[in-house]
């Protein structure tokens, strides 16, 4: 009996060996792994709105009326803006500029002169013009108003319409080949008559006018100068 239950074990032994072991069936190389396709859908629930015509306060911001920022001279400070202001003062500063741009041509304008004053003023200015110092250029201050009873008392500029004015003028004498210069600084008052404006007196230093002074030497230091004809 236990010959025969090894004779079957040995048997079975062979048979195992002999019989070849099952591989795992490979895939071609040759066969294309299955691509994925990507399908987008629209999101039905979104919606979108079409765009609305820009208008024009989206578009454009409101203009803030700020003083422009002018420049300022050595001697007579900040210079007045001539190409803004309400009527009173445009008038007042076309008087001026008649004024000067007359006295440039040698000629005094008696239009323009008070009345009272005018024979005065018009002897002081001849006597520059007929020895030939004639001034060629001018810069204005900014324009300070008072009343009248106040007496050189200076208000406020914009806004103001007081009964006298007054405003920082610098003249130049500047030869045609532009070699040499000169200048002069000082005040011109005005007064108001009825609906216009009218000089009553030129303070400043015609003589200067005819003495030139070197270019190029003086030095600008902001802040460091504060004269002014007739002030600080």
């Amino acid at each position: 009996m236990i010959f025969l239950l090894l004779l079957c074990s040995c048997s079975r032994r062979e048979a195992e060996k002999t019989t070849p072991l099952s591989r795992p069936i490979a895939k071609e190389a040759s066969e294309p792994a299955p691509s994925t396709e990507i399908t987008l859908q629209k999101d039905e629930s979104l919606v979108v709105l079409p765009l609305t015509p820009a208008k024009q306060e989206h578009i454009m911001l409101p203009l803030v009326r700020q003083a422009r920022s002018l420049p300022e001279d050595f001697k007579i400070g900040l210079l007045q803006d001539q190409l803004y202001g309400y009527g009173e003062q445009s008038e007042l500063l076309a008087t001026v500029r008649d004024f000067f741009d007359a006295l440039i041509q040698a000629r005094i304008p008696a239009e323009a002169l008070l009345p009272e004053t005018a024979r005065a003023l018009s002897g002081y200015l001849t006597f520059y013009l007929d020895r030939e110092i004639i001034p060629t250029g001018y810069r204005l201050g900014s324009i300070e108003y008072s009343s009248s009873s106040a007496g050189s008392g200076a208000g406020s500029g914009a806004g103001d319409s007081g009964e006298v004015a007054r405003l920082g003028v610098r003249l130049f004498n500047q030869d045609a080949a532009a070699t040499t210069i000169a200048s002069s600084e000082g005040a011109l008052y005005l007064e108001r008559h009825d609906t216009e404006w009218l000089i009553t007196d030129l303070q400043i230093d015609f003589q200067t006018l005819a003495d030139p002074y070197p270019r190029g030497q003086q030095k600008f230091i902001p802040s460091s100068y504060r004269w002014f004809a007739g002030g600080s």
